[in-house]
């Protein structure tokens, strides 16, 4: 007779400190999903977004290259985004510093000005995220900003 231990399933956590609407935790080498809260529905991208944007941009210029702010990229950004960086057309900041200010200060004008800087116009830089995204294929899936703005026609 082979006795082998058995083990009960850990008790997962009812109180998970997660104020999200969804989320998800997937284990990076097997897949399995390990947490996941409202993963059938879908959500706006909102700032998830910036960090695909961050990725093309690391992977196409310097952090020491210098990126101008144009009048479009200060302005044309999402009604009650706000410019918490307080930057203004003509302002020039390194790749490093715009990155810096998108990701933590969520400032959409940096995202612009990046995208700009990067992909010759926004369009441009929309069209080298969607090969880069790891599930441009996803239904439903769109990289129509560099920002993640609210864009109904996503889905």
């Amino acid at each position: 007779m082979c006795l082998f231990p058995a083990y009960a399933a850990p008790e997962w956590p009812n109180d998970t400190g997660v104020l999200a609407e969804g989320g998800i935790v997937i284990d990076a080498d097997s897949g399995a999903m390990l947490f996941g809260q409202n993963v059938r529905l879908q959500y706006y991208p909102a700032s998830i977004t910036k960090l695909l944007t961050a990725l093309v941009v690391l992977e196409n210029a310097s952090l020491d290259e210098q990126v101008n702010f144009s009048y479009e990229a200060v302005y044309d950004v999402e009604e009650g985004s706000g410019n918490k960086v307080g930057l203004e057309e003509g302002d020039v900041l390194s790749v490093e510093d715009c990155l810096y200010a998108m990701l933590l200060m969520s400032s959409n004008q940096a995202a612009n000005a990046l995208a700009e800087h990067v992909g010759g116009s926004r369009q441009g830089f929309v069209d080298m995220m969607t090969p880069a995204s790891p599930r441009s294929d996803a239904p439903g899936a769109s990289s129509e900003t560099r920002r993640g703005s609210t864009i109904r026609s996503r889905w």
